[in-house]
């Protein structure tokens, strides 16, 4: 995608949904398109998605949200199976 399409299709999107998806915050950027525009859940679906698709800027901090975000998911289950253990041990 060339510089002009890639600023038209940015310029779609607020700075509050555009901030939303430099955090790795996809759905919630669905969520601000939708409410600000008015349209149906698919089409702003779309519309983040080109968003993502034409900004390699984007794309990276989206991996990065992903791979930031894992780690926490991986502490809770620690977390989760020591109080379990605990909980059935002490029985």
């Amino acid at each position: 995608m060339d510089q002009r399409n890639l600023e038209i299709l940015q310029s779609q999107l607020s700075p509050l949904a555009m901030r939303a998806l430099m955090k790795g915050q996809k759905i919630q950027a669905i969520k601000i398109v939708r409410e600000e525009k008015g349209i149906e859940l698919m089409e702003a679906k779309e519309l983040v998605e080109a968003a993502i698709a034409s900004d390699p800027v984007i794309q990276a901090e989206m991996r990065n949200a992903r791979r930031n975000s894992s780690g926490w998911v991986w502490v809770l289950i620690l977390i989760v199976a020591g109080i379990a253990a605990w909980f059935f041990l002490a029985n």
